[in-house]
């Protein structure tokens, strides 16, 4: 008991002497010291002074790799207590020295440092999965060296200290990066093809987010009422519909709780040295290294008798533990399992065998696998049944890990889903079903597709788009204008005796808009030639003009006095001539042209603001 806080009763055996002098203890202050340092400049993103940093501990380092006496006598510490020493502290500093020039873009300095870490076992042995997941990604993607990334593969898959997740991930990036580099190389059969389980598809509308972030989805109660959720949240919503009464998102923390129940007087009890060295201890130093080899045989035994379990030794086995220890700091989490009716309730659930090679896989290496386990345990103690649920949203996918978590449930007899819920509002078409007919809704069009509509008939093609970085081509035909050609035009055609052939000007077609205020909100700025009376326009085209500058001062300044009878709107006479009206005013329907003088026009904003939108018929 410290405080109000209570830890379990166990006791301190402390055998291992780590710093044998005054000197090694000093040695270990400065070089925490100066990780502290490291790790504050590496946070702010410093990396030109983390490498300066960690300069000195590489200098560190290599002395004390070459010091065979101090080396010897530290590969004899216990490994859950070798991360006292000063050299595994150096260690870390080269590790995150690596790690800085990854971030400045020198891969070869990046992989020299690390093949340094990678060329001995004494210090932080159990980095040695990470370090070499990174050089193989540099030499890979970014050093474009195949036979040097072939040669980390084959090392690391060879070592005991790199675990099974990070050799699946380096097989299956030799894997990626072969196959894209087409190598006439021996490339190993695709890991990532493995034997998953059931998968479920949801559906469901996901609230924007504009910085980003966790996905939150839109989903309604029983009362009808309107809630948001992750998308953990929704997914456990309708395996409650589906059946399923109790459910938990907590990934592994809740097996992990389950494990620590049913293993705690392994855990606590037994009398292991340098297991525990302090009072404030929540789980023995050597869970994340080597708890299983120094307890191996009554783990075993313990595995065997779980196997034989009946309900009753079940409810009795945690009952014993529960109520003797009950809101202990420790590895369990008493609030999450609840009650031990619950813990009951889940293990007959998922069945002995399941549960049992659960604890197994933890009791045997717990630093890897207490993190990848799926999202989701949902279960129903009365029917007996459950499922354990791997959820992912919108572009996400599967870890290495967890694939490998995934494929070891079904093997041990767990009912192991991947669960995606997509995003229907995210559909490139979404789909309304009705009782009588689907009917199909386009989706919003981008800003740089250009319609455009009139009075007059004028359909437009639609055009190539982008949206969300891919291509894609809609289908659409252009329709002639119902118009009539200007005297100068109608001489032209009468010469070739063709109106299909003639390809009509700018200035000799004049489109009559009829925009909605969004469109027009949109266009800054829109250009109209007039349209004479009579005849047919061919070939209606579509240009986009960015500055009003490139008109001819000319036409701008011409006196313009009479209205036309094609366009009520304005008060001048502009045979032939170009008007410009800024898109406002156009769908207001005030329409006054733009004079040299300036008694007539409206007030225009600067030229740097405005785009021109031609129409011109067809």
């Amino acid at each position: 008991m410290v405080g109000k806080m209570k830890y379990p009763d166990y006791n301190i055996n402390r055998q291992t002497r780590i710093f044998r002098t005054r000197d090694d203890l000093i040695r270990y202050s400065d070089a925490l010291k100066q990780c502290e340092i490291l790790r504050e400049a590496m946070d702010s993103k410093k990396y030109e002074d983390a490498v300066a940093i960690a300069h000195n501990s590489l200098e560190f380092f290599k002395k004390d790799l070459e010091n065979l006496e101090r080396m010897a006598y530290e590969a004899t510490i216990p490994l859950h207590l070798r991360r006292y020493v000063a050299t595994s502290l150096h260690a870390y500093a080269v590790w995150k020295m690596g790690e800085a020039y990854e971030k400045q873009r020198k891969y070869p300095e990046a992989v020299k440092v690390m093949e340094i870490l990678v060329a001995q076992d004494v210090y932080i042995p159990y980095y040695k999965g990470k370090i070499f997941d990174r050089l193989a990604l540099d030499y890979g993607t970014h050093l474009k060296n195949l036979d040097k990334l072939k040669e980390i593969v084959d090392v690391a898959c060879n070592s005991r200290w790199v675990s099974e997740s990070h050799k699946f991930s380096l097989k299956n990036r030799l894997f990626r990066f072969t196959k894209k580099q087409d190598a006439s190389v021996d490339v190993i059969s695709d890991p990532t093809q493995l034997q998953l389980t059931k998968q479920i598809e949801l559906q469901g509308r996901r609230l924007e987010s504009e910085n980003g972030g966790k996905s939150t989805f839109i989903r309604w109660n029983e009362n009808g009422e309107r809630t948001f959720s992750s998308v953990e949240e929704f997914a456990i919503q309708h395996f409650k519909e589906s059946g399923f009464s109790e459910g938990i998102h907590s990934e592994g923390s809740l097996f992990t709780s389950l494990f620590g129940l049913s293993f705690w007087d392994i855990l606590y009890d037994l009398d292991i040295p340098d297991a525990f060295i302090g009072i404030q201890q929540e789980a023995p130093l050597d869970l994340d290294s080597s708890f299983y080899e120094n307890r191996k045989p009554f783990i075993d035994e313990r595995l065997r008798n779980m196997r034989e379990w009946t309900e009753e030794e079940v409810r009795n086995a945690f009952n014993a533990v529960w109520e003797k220890n009950c809101d202990v700091i420790s590895l369990v989490s008493w609030s999450l399992l609840g009650s031990v009716n619950n813990c009951v309730g889940l293990v007959l659930s998922i069945g002995l065998p399941g549960f049992v090679g659960i604890c197994e896989r933890l009791a045997k290496n717990y630093r890897v696998w207490r993190s990848g386990f799926p999202d989701l345990t949902v279960w129903n103690p009365e029917t007996r049944d459950h499922c354990i649920v791997e959820v992912k949203g919108p572009s996400d996918r599967l870890s290495p890990k967890q694939i490998l978590w995934l494929e070891y449930l079904n093997e041990v007899g767990c009912k192991a889903v991947v669960c995606w819920v997509e995003d229907i509002g995210n559909s490139k078409r979404k789909r309304v079903q009705d009782e009588e007919e689907v009917v199909e809704i386009p989706k919003k069009r981008s800003k740089r597709e250009v319609v455009g509509t009139s009075s007059n008939n004028i359909e437009l093609g639609s055009t190539k788009t982008k949206q969300n970085k891919r291509k894609r081509k809609t289908s659409g035909s252009s329709k002639k204008f119902q118009g009539e050609y200007s005297q100068e035009t109608a001489a032209k055609i009468s010469e070739t005796g063709n109106d299909e052939t003639f390809d009509s000007d700018a200035s000799d077609f004049k489109a009559n808009p009829n925009r909605n205020e969004k469109k027009a909100r949109k266009e800054k700025h829109t250009r109209y030639s007039e349209k004479p009376q009579g005849g047919n326009c061919e070939k209606a085209s579509v240009e986009m003009l960015c500055d009003i500058k490139l008109r001819n001062k000319k036409e701008r300044k011409e006196s313009l006095s009479d209205k036309p009878e094609s366009d009520p709107r304005c008060s001048h006479d502009h045979e032939n001539k170009i008007i410009s009206f800024s898109s406002s005013e156009a769908n207001k329907g005030i329409g006054r042209c733009t004079t040299s003088s300036g008694d007539t026009a409206p007030r225009r904003r600067s030229l740097r603001s405005r785009k021109l939108e031609t129409y011109t018929g067809e």
